[in-house]
């Protein structure tokens, strides 16, 4: 058995009733090899007043660790940790925009035939349809109108991250540009400049903002562009280059099945071509072939208005409750808690709202558990990029919380070996902004309090030896064959305590010739005096007496909690030999 010293005792403290005078728990006048004159002859036999021991306070037997500690003036079950997570949006790039539209086609026919005079030119010549014929004449001032047109255009979000549903809006990295492209091959090849005034409807998706001078957007997302080319050999190329400063959507662009997100729209052109400078209309075929193209590098997203919905991997911690003392490790000790306080701080450093669940089991020390889980009511919710405090509890005061479980006592009903704890932390479907390619930390941090508050099913068992004790009688008589340890019991605790005694020899071994009374009872917040007896039944076995092992078991009448100032205290100690004795010389 534990070589242990009485006063270093766990709350079985006490609960050895008497023979805790028998060692270094009565004070320094008394010796058991020095009993003389302090003996008294009373009706009962030979009285040996031995004294009273201190008071044997809660705080001498428990120690504190890191399970078992003090708040509020209460023994408490308490352990904290955490477990952090982290969630993280990649990276969302729009794929490079490079639709060219070389279709469109602008006919100078009708406005030439409307030129002063070149009715009456064409009418000599017989014309009426046709390729213009050969006019060897000067002219200039001609104006051509480009009819409205609309060309479709693709906008497509490759490999959208699947906690993505849809995209309202998207913040491009700065300086993102997107070049609009106009060419025009068919000009007569001695013209050096043309003028061209255009209208562009730019895509309602792109919020675009001009970077020349001469280009001006209007509110409604008309591009203007008034501009005079340059021609080459009947030819000019012109780039209008445009600052995407976001992409909107309207309603909001959904996330399709293969993970993508595409965007048809229309690019709306419509204008004129004018050239003032004069020229020889011979030989010029009026037909000038257009082409307006759109070109940019990929697009790369800084930022995004989405609607996300995310799983995040669910957490699970197993908090081992090692290091208990002795009275709690054992497997007959029962708790009925009445309150357990369990403080739940949950850090969301993501932009959206999390909802987790909370599932609690324990696993006892006989190997038996709590069963599948005790699970909160309703869903914990914690706002976007707080920290938030949440009490898990079985409390009726906080009936109607998030955190209130009842039936939560069943989680230390038992003392538990281990508790674990589950959590399935979740994004909702919610409007948020995410900078991508950056992480998230969310913390579930927990702080479990449980005092050893107890209701009448509470029950106590402790057991331990009391070591070398010496009790060599034989220099007082070798006929011996019972003797009394009678005392006051003074219990502040809130339990009656049930002690029961067993004589041991100097070899471990039970000692069957001494019987000693079972059962002695002390009660709880109670004085009660107690008589111990121990008997020889074997002559001389009472010289052998070496250690006692004691058993101590209590139960709550009307529950309770337990404090450090509660103590036991052994009052009027005294032995009684009934039987007299007989000096030896």
């Amino acid at each position: 058995m534990k070589q242990k010293h009485l006063i270093k005792k766990t709350v079985a403290l006490s609960l050895i009733a008497g023979a805790v005078c028998l060692t270094t728990g009565c004070d320094d006048t008394y010796d058991i090899n020095k009993i003389s004159g302090d003996m008294q002859l009373f009706g009962n036999g030979l009285t040996a007043p031995v004294g009273n021991t201190t008071k044997f306070y809660l705080t001498e037997f428990i120690d504190e660790n890191d399970i078992l500690t003090v708040h509020d003036g209460k023994y408490a079950i308490h352990f904290e940790g955490n477990s952090p997570t982290t969630i993280s949006i990649p990276e969302v790039k729009i794929n490079p925009i490079t639709p060219t539209f070389e279709d469109a086609s602008i006919n100078f026919l009708e406005p030439i035939s409307t030129l002063p005079g070149m009715q009456e030119a064409l009418d000599a010549t017989g014309y009426t349809s046709g390729p213009l014929p050969e006019l060897d004449m000067e002219i200039s001032g001609i104006t051509a109108a480009i009819p409205e047109k609309a060309e479709p255009i693709s906008l497509n979000l490759p490999d959208v991250p699947a906690e993505i549903i849809s995209i309202s809006s998207m913040s491009p990295t700065p300086q993102t540009l997107i070049n609009v492209i106009l060419h025009s091959d068919g000009f007569p090849k001695q013209i050096t400049k043309a003028k061209f005034d255009f209208r562009f409807k730019i895509p309602q998706q792109l919020i675009v903002e001009p970077t020349q001078n001469d280009v001006t957007l209007d509110e409604h997302g008309n591009l203007y562009i008034s501009r005079e080319v340059n021609c080459n050999n009947g030819s000019f190329t012109e780039e209008i280059p445009l600052l995407i400063n976001s992409v909107s959507f309207e309603p909001a662009a959904l996330r399709q099945p293969d993970g993508n997100i595409d965007i048809e729209t229309d690019l709306v052109y419509s204008g004129t071509i004018s050239i003032n400078e004069q020229f020889n209309f011979s030989g010029w075929d009026p037909d000038l072939q257009l082409s307006i193209g759109v070109e940019s590098e990929a697009i790369q997203i800084a930022e995004a208005s989405v609607c996300i919905e995310k799983s995040i991997d669910p957490i699970e911690y197993t908090y081992e409750l090692n290091d208990l003392p002795d009275f709690l490790q054992n497997e007959n000790t029962c708790l009925d808690l009445t309150s357990i306080m369990i403080n739940l701080t949950i850090t969301n450093n993501s932009p959206g709202t999390i909802e987790t669940n909370i599932k609690l089991q324990s696993e006892f020390i006989d190997g038996s558990t709590s069963g599948d889980g005790i699970e909160t009511l309703q869903h914990l919710r914690i706002d976007p990029l707080t920290k938030q405090d949440i009490v898990i509890t079985n409390d009726d005061a906080y009936a109607g919380t998030p955190g209130y479980i009842p039936g939560l006592e069943a989680l230390m009903y038992r003392v538990p070996r281990l508790i674990k704890v589950y959590a399935s932390p979740r994004i909702p479907a919610s409007d948020v902004t995410l900078t991508f390619d950056t992480e998230y930390d969310l913390d579930f941090n927990y702080n479990i309090n449980v005092p050893i508050s107890f209701g009448n099913n509470f029950y106590l068992c402790y057991e331990d030896t009391f070591p070398d004790l010496d009790l060599d009688l034989s220099s007082i008589s070798d006929a011996s064959t019972s003797l009394y340890l009678e005392g006051d019991a003074v219990s502040t605790l809130p339990i009656d305590l049930t002690m029961t005694l067993t004589p041991l020899d100097s070899e471990g071994n039970v000692m069957e010739g001494l019987i000693i009374s079972q059962e002695t009872p002390i009660r709880g917040n109670a004085t009660t005096e107690f008589s111990i007896s121990i008997e020889d039944h074997s002559n001389g076995a009472l010289q052998y007496l070496n250690a006692i092992r004691f058993s101590v078991s209590g139960t709550a009448e009307n529950g309770g909690t337990l404090s450090p100032d509660q103590y036991l205290q052994f009052n009027n100690l005294r032995l009684v030999l009934s039987d007299g004795i007989t000096i030896k010389q």
